[in-house]
């Protein structure tokens, strides 16, 4: 499974749930692989396919405009690695998600309380989110075609 591929599953199952998604959203610098809104709240997952310390990394950043922040790792990570890396976003205040082949998704760690919250930022954030609201549901692979149009053979 690619990261790409691990995005649109995830995507598949947040759309069939009709949770509000988008792809790749701005943050101060940085981007977001996948922005929820569920239940009032706006979620930034980051999603690795190993580099989870990365993946850690900017989900903590991310806690600025969002009100929960995840990464996503694929469940065939080792066991050791699956259980420094919750400790490691448990400690930072990050959630986790696993992944399988068949999209079925786990929550290994809930996000904490977040106390680095910026309201100016997750206003800012939500704003972009409404002139993105176009590229819901789309997947990686749709992207490059839905943003600058063209056929397979394009380059």
């Amino acid at each position: 499974m690619t990261e790409i591929e691990m995005v649109d599953k995830a995507l598949q199952y947040w759309k069939s749930q009709g949770v509000p998604a988008w792809i790749e959203i701005g943050c101060f610098n940085n981007s977001i692989d996948v922005v929820l809104k569920k239940d009032g709240y706006i979620e930034a997952i980051e999603f690795k396919l190993q580099d989870w310390k990365t993946a850690i990394k900017q989900a903590v950043h991310h806690k600025i405009a969002v009100d929960k922040s995840y990464i996503c790792l694929p469940h065939y990570l080792a066991k050791k690695t699956l259980e420094k890396s919750v400790k490691m976003s448990e400690d930072c205040g990050v959630g986790v998600y696993i992944w399988n082949h068949k999209g079925v998704r786990v929550e290994l760690a809930a996000p904490t309380e977040n106390d680095v919250l910026w309201r100016v930022g997750k206003e800012w954030l939500a704003g972009e989110l409404l002139t993105k609201s176009d590229l819901k549901w789309v997947g990686h692979a749709e992207m490059k075609t839905k943003l600058f149009g063209g056929g397979e053979n394009d380059t």
